[in-house]
């Protein structure tokens, strides 16, 4: 299941690749989809534990 904030950000980044045009979008925004992923986990678990 998805959050509602990471689909937030995945409607926004295509969005903006549709603007930008396939290849750049392509180039930039898969790394920034995966960084942005890699943030939420950390900060998933980080919370996570501060929570038990």
């Amino acid at each position: 299941m998805k959050s509602i904030g990471l689909y937030l950000v995945e409607h926004a980044v295509w969005k903006a690749g549709e603007v930008m045009g396939r290849y750049t979008w392509n180039l930039n925004t898969n790394l920034m989809v995966m960084y942005t992923r890699f943030m939420i986990q950390l900060t998933n678990e980080i919370c996570f534990r501060c929570i038990q």
